[in-house]
């Protein structure tokens, strides 16, 4: 790549890394589009979870009120 980069005149080389940052812009865009989108999962999930807890809650207080009934 060396010889290859220095045998390159430079608007081959401009292109070159032209071509190189719009990859990297992609990348990086990707990269944020995935993390957005685990980040929304994980807020989901917690949600779903303290949803899940406040309704063990409360069926363990309403198994324990018609056992304290018996």
């Amino acid at each position: 790549m060396a010889k290859d980069w220095k045998a390159r005149g430079v608007e081959e080389k401009l292109d070159w890394l032209h071509d190189a940052i719009e990859s990297l812009e992609k990348a990086v865009g990707a990269t944020q589009d995935d993390v957005s989108s685990l980040s929304q999962r994980f807020v989901e999930m917690d949600l779903q979870q303290k949803s899940t807890f406040e309704l063990v809650t409360e069926l363990t207080a309403t198994v324990e009120r018609t056992e304290g009934a018996e």
